[in-house]
């Protein structure tokens, strides 16, 4: 057979290795940026972990030299405590204002959906308190219960903090869930200071809540005649009655105490 009747062939392209190997170094890149991304937030959960053991000794150099050097003051979520709450909790008013000062959360919440404000109205923390306000903690912002700033100093009793809180703008009349404002969380509690406080703030004595229940019936329902004068003398309506029909005369007379049913009979006719 002759050379001319052979079959033309055309060359086979030149086999180029790297390609094969491509898929390869891609999936390498994105495991090591993978791994990279890990050990820095491990990096930074091992730095986060010591400031908060810092916060929690009151160490304020440590604190201050971490916050320095870069240091977040913001919590992962579900990480514990936040830094800002572990101080306020301890009452640890410097510590506080430097995590405040490097862009802590002042509104963060806990596991128990407590902000750092309510933590400083549950110890009474006042300095706290009020420095939280400075940065901006708002008064009217309702936990996870549905309770204000304000309705937690009235539960807790905490009475240096509840001045603040008026004094920041809280709303004295601002009911709960189930109607009930601060004036009667006081009166039902027996606490004659906080009554006090929030009638000179223009807490309003004929509210009633959801069972028309006024806080002069709270008084008289606790039994506290100390409480109940304090509430008469800022002339209440006693013609107010509840939802089964009853007045502030009528729940004493039920409370069986003689000296209430006087007070209250010696109430309306002064009136």
């Amino acid at each position: 057979m002759s050379r001319a009747s052979l079959p033309q062939t055309s060359p086979s392209p030149a086999v180029t290795p790297w390609r094969h190997l491509l898929p390869l170094v891609v999936a390498g890149a994105l495991v090591f940026g993978v791994l990279c991304a890990l050990l820095l937030q491990w990096a930074d959960s091992q730095r986060r972990g010591r400031l908060l053991v810092a916060v929690a000794k009151g160490d304020v150099v440590q604190v201050r030299s971490m916050l320095a050097r870069g240091v977040s003051p913001k919590a992962h979520p579900g990480a514990g405590i936040p830094p800002l709450i572990q101080a306020v909790r301890n009452d640890q008013l410097v510590v506080a204002e430097l995590l405040l000062r490097a862009g802590a959360d002042v509104n963060q919440v806990d596991g128990e959906g407590k902000t750092p404000l309510m933590w400083a109205i549950r110890r009474d923390h006042a300095r706290i308190a009020e420095l939280l306000l400075v940065f901006g903690a708002p008064v009217h912002l309702p936990g996870r219960g549905g309770d204000t700033p304000l309705a937690l100093a009235v539960t807790y009793g905490s009475t240096e903090t509840l001045p603040l809180l008026l004094r920041a703008g809280a709303d004295p009349n601002a009911p709960d869930p189930y109607g009930m404002t601060p004036l009667m969380r006081a009166a039902g509690a027996k606490n004659e200071a906080v009554v006090k406080a929030l009638l000179a703030a223009g807490a309003a004595v004929n509210s009633q809540d959801a069972t028309g229940r006024t806080a002069l019936m709270w008084a008289i329902e606790v039994g506290d005649r100390s409480m109940v004068r304090q509430l008469l003398a800022a002339r209440p309506n006693l013609e107010l009655k509840d939802q089964n029909g009853r007045t502030a005369r009528d729940w004493a007379r039920e409370s069986n105490q003689q000296e209430l049913v006087e007070m209250i009979g010696a109430g309306v006719q002064r009136k």
